[in-house]
Formats: structure tokens, C-alpha cells, sequence
């Protein structure tokens, strides 16, 4: 067995002036945390806290408790319309010094990322957790050139990048292998990855010259990995 030091993939940003932080279910688990490190430096914040039923809802008694208990707001569905959560209104216009934290279900944190961009949120004032997002590893099968090693193989229909090359005994290092966590990245030298994972932001993406070996496969013929 091997155990890892402790990596934080869901900071707070330091630079900022206003945080956002929104948590569906248990995904308010991480905003808690949040709440109470940009209390005690003193931070503005308000955390929103979205679930089906507050009689099953977790946390509660401590929020109310919290000495943050005026910035925290719950929306219940089994409750009025008058605490329904106001997304827009709640986001603001998208700033300079304004950070946006979400967490919780993928359809509501796919919502809230959306309600974010369309208020004029950059991907850098994006922040996201998932919990776990389901892994197409549908379609054709590609060639990945290891270029520093000098190995070819060939990726097929439902095989993930990573275990071609585990095949070869090119070791990726992984931890979540779902796209999420970010550990296996790898520099793409030649080709077009298709991209399947919620770690790169839009803009990476779109760059095309990295690739999480995990979850993500090619459009291309073939890649060629700096690895």
C-alpha cells in the first residue's frame, strides 16, 4: 500500500474579493470548510445551500450555529417559492475579484456552471468539485506514440489511453482515473485529443496540447504524448 500526501484540487482563490460558495446535497461538505477559512481571514463570502427536504438535510444545526450564520442561505424544494435560489441574482455579474465555488450533483453543478458563464464568469473564476462523472470510453481505436520512450501502441474500442500504455510499461501516474483529479496529465505533441474529462477548463481544451490519459481519447488517427 501506498499513501500520497494530501493534494488540494478545490482551493480558495487568494486574490479574491467576493466568494460565491453554492453546495447541492452533500456536496455543501467542502463549502462548510470553505465558509469557515474565509471567516476567520475576514473574507467577503455567502454560502447557499440547495437540497430536496430540510428535514434530510445535513449540516444544518451547525451552520446555524456558525459564527458565519448570517452569510449562510438555504433553498429547499419542499419549501416556498420565496426561498428558491435566484441564481443570477445571487452570482452578480461575473468580475474581476469575484469567485464562484460549487459542488454537488452533476446536473446541479452543470446548471450552476452554466447560470456562472452566462452571467459573464471566466473559467478562472469557476470553481468545481464532482464527486464522480460517469467515463465514455466509447468509440474507434487510435495509435499513441510515447515520444520520450519511444513506444507505439495501439488504443481500442474501450480501452482507455492509460491501460494501453500500462500494457507496454509506460506508467502513468493516477489517482481518480475519471477525468476529475487531473494526475495524469500528459503534453500532446501531434493530434487532436477528444477530450472527456471536467478537469481542463474550455480554453485548455481547445488548445489541444494536453490530454488526461484516463478518460480522454483522440480524433485523430494517432497522438503523439510527450511521454
Amino acid at each position: 500500500m501506498q499513501i500520497s500526501v494530501p493534494r488540494n484540487l478545490f482551493p480558495l482563490a487568494a486574490d479574491a474579493r467576493r466568494s460565491v460558495l453554492l453546495g447541492g446535497g452533500i456536496g455543501v461538505t467542502p463549502m462548510i470548510a470553505m465558509a469557515y477559512a474565509l471567516h476567520a481571514a475576514g473574507q467577503i463570502f455567502e454560502l447557499h445551500y440547495c437540497g430536496r427536504e430540510r428535514g434530510r438535510s445535513a449540516f444544518l444545526a451547525e451552520l446555524t450555529s456558525a459564527p458565519f450564520a448570517a452569510q449562510v442561505f438555504t433553498h429547499f424544494d419542499d419549501e416556498g417559492p420565496e426561498q428558491k435560489l435566484d441564481l443570477a441574482t445571487v452570482l452578480g455579474k461575473g468580475e474581476a475579484g469575484v469567485h464562484m465555488y460549487t459542488c454537488g450533483p452533476a446536473g446541479f453543478m452543470d446548471w450552476v456552471i452554466q447560470g456562472a458563464r452566462d452571467q459573464g464568469y471566466t473559467d478562472a473564476h469557476i470553481h468545481k468539485e464532482y464527486f464522480q462523472v460517469d467515463v465514455d470510453s466509447s468509440g474507434g481505436s487510435f495509435e499513441v506514440v510515447a515520444a520520450r520512450i519511444g513506444k507505439t501502441v495501439q488504443v481500442t474500442g474501450g480501452q482507455s489511453i492509460l491501460a494501453a500504455l500500462a500494457k507496454v510499461g509506460i506508467k502513468i501516474e493516477i489517482s481518480c482515473e475519471q477525468g476529475v483529479c487531473g494526475l495524469c496529465l500528459c503534453d500532446v505533441l501531434e493530434g487532436e485529443p477528444d477530450h472527456r474529462d471536467v478537469y481542463l477548463t474550455d480554453d485548455e481544451k481547445a488548445g489541444n496540447d494536453q490530454i488526461l490519459v484516463c478518460c480522454s481519447r483522440a480524433k485523430s488517427k494517432n497522438l503523439v504524448l510527450d511521454s
